[in-house]
């Protein structure tokens, strides 16, 4: 399942099995292919965020679930529900290495994280991304590929173009040996969300993450790598890529970043660890082929192996948000309404 590492060739290779299928007598199929097929429906389901487009994820395009899709995937019952309005329920998928977290109440939210490696088929250095969308609005995005060219197509399909961690200031190489990527663990409540995964693509180091999805409007990263000799571990650093809707003017303090968005939207990423740096500079995203738009990224650096960083989303529109948000001996502690939370960091789940 989402073996292709892009939603677009989901797309292409599941209409290309349903060709198959229909030249050929449908009783002389063999049911583990049909039951493959079945579970491609799944993995659109789990992908498809509430505004009805799909994350820019590997070698992707731009892509809408609409009725044409919706007809090539045989008028799935729980695809059309989907397009009259159902909401989904959070998925996560330990065989597909996927996490999928929603909101139910009035203000949508959606966060995707993906911890999947497979083979190298449209896979690019993207293991513990996630990107997130609410109120509509598209806060952290994948960065897309440009096309198969050797000038901006490197940097595209990087680490450093990803929402994840970096080691050392470096990127990785993909296909060697023991090289692993997967989720680790999953809590869910009426608040929060808890996601755990790991993976092994930088050698002999292991990096690992928890995302903590506070509802509606509030990300919390405990990032860290491990290794048996900790002096291969100089630095860690998170990237965080918003979307073009973005306001290219980052404000910078000193451990905090603003990005504004229209609608008097803000998101704003506060570090929570000690003798870190924040900085902020304008990069490229490839939504089209060929094309790229400016964007503003947000890095988060520590010299060290573990780094804590809250990404809070701030506006008016949100009929319930999360206030107050800060962490605190281990503690993150929060407002919803008048009610306070304390949730600890490192839960065991």
């Amino acid at each position: 399942m989402a073996k292709e590492h892009a939603t677009t060739y989901h797309i292409y290779n599941h209409n290309l099995d349903r060709k198959i299928i229909d030249l050929i007598e449908k009783e002389d199929i063999n049911p583990a292919f049909q039951l493959k097929l079945l579970k491609k429906n799944d993995v659109l389901l789990q992908l498809v965020k509430p505004d009805l487009t799909f994350p820019i994820w590997g070698d992707s395009g731009i892509e809408y679930l609409n009725q044409h899709l919706a007809e090539s995937f045989g008028n799935d019952q729980r695809i059309l529900d989907v397009m009259s309005g159902k909401r989904l329920p959070s998925m996560v998928n330990f065989e597909n290495n996927i996490a999928t977290l929603r909101t139910q109440a009035d203000d949508s939210s959606y966060v995707a994280l993906f911890a999947n490696y497979y083979s190298l088929t449209h896979k690019h250095n993207d293991d513990l991304q996630f990107i997130f969308q609410t109120l509509g609005v598209d806060i952290l995005t994948d960065q897309g590929y440009y096309g198969y060219e050797d000038k901006y197509r490197p940097f595209l399909t990087s680490v450093f173009a990803h929402n994840s961690i970096a080691i050392n200031d470096a990127d990785y190489k993909l296909g060697k040996e023991g090289q692993y990527s997967k989720l680790t663990g999953y809590y869910t409540s009426d608040d929060v969300d808890i996601i755990s995964a790991e993976h092994t693509m930088y050698d002999s180091i292991t990096v690992k993450r928890n995302l903590y999805f506070i509802k509606p409007n509030v990300i919390v990263l405990e990032d860290w790598a491990e290794s048996k000799d900790a002096n291969l571990i100089k630095s860690i650093s998170q990237q965080f890529n918003f979307s073009e809707k973005a306001n290219l003017n980052v404000t910078i303090s000193e451990n905090s970043a603003t990005v504004l968005f229209p609608k008097n939207i803000k998101a704003v990423v506060k570090s929570f660890s000690d003798n870190d740096k924040i900085t902020a500079k304008e990069i490229s995203r490839s939504r089209i082929q060929y094309s790229l738009t400016p964007i503003p990224q947000v890095k988060v650096r520590k010299e060290g192996n573990k780094l804590t960083t809250i990404i809070e989303v701030q506006s008016e529109l949100y009929k319930n948000s999360v206030s107050n948000i800060r962490i605190k001996d281990g503690i993150i502690q929060f407002l919803k309404g008048r009610e306070k939370y304390h949730l600890p960091l490192s839960p065991k789940i």
